[in-house]
């Protein structure tokens, strides 16, 4: 094995490990965060009788805002984002591109719940669960499977076109 072909195996083993951590270590990151906000002495404790709070508040223009561009993210991603990444002739941009679709696709939507919970939190004392858990858990869901299932065909393209 030539040097060249062990600088590409462990180019390729970095993007692998970068993609794993931004896949299952980033989410439960942003849960935490909002888990020492939630037991901070400033917020109030939560109602369980009154799920999803933040829609009966000024935050729900910009929850729905931010679904719809989930929505519209995960859309982009199977129209545009992944069609183009298995056309690429260019095979440097190809892992550029693996990344942007896991940074894009996925971690997007969980910023997304971590903003409303702190939002909620910074407004009203109070991280209503109801309303941040299903993005991180949609963001979190879809970048498992981007990883699982997307990822590793262009990275054997990416191989293939290398050797």
């Amino acid at each position: 094995m030539n040097e060249n072909e062990e600088s590409v195996r462990k180019l390729i083993r970095s993007n692998k490990g970068l993609h794993f951590i931004i896949t299952y270590s980033i989410p439960p990151v942003y849960i935490f965060i909002l888990f020492v906000l939630q037991f901070s002495e400033e917020a109030l404790p939560y109602n369980y009788d009154n799920y999803f709070y933040l829609f009966s508040t000024n935050l729900s223009f910009i929850i729905l805002i931010f679904g719809i561009v989930s929505a519209l993210a995960i859309v982009f991603t199977y129209k545009y984002l992944i069609p183009y990444i298995q056309k690429c002739e260019d095979k440097s941009r190809i892992l550029t591109l693996n990344l942007f679709l896991i940074v894009y696709g996925s971690t997007l939507i969980d910023v997304f719940g971590l903003i409303i919970g702190i939002l909620g939190y910074s407004t009203y004392n109070v991280i209503d669960w109801f309303t941040v858990i299903p993005f991180i858990i949609v963001g979190s869901i879809y970048g498992i499977y981007l990883y699982r299932k997307v990822i590793p065909l262009s990275i054997e393209r990416y191989e293939s076109m290398v050797y």
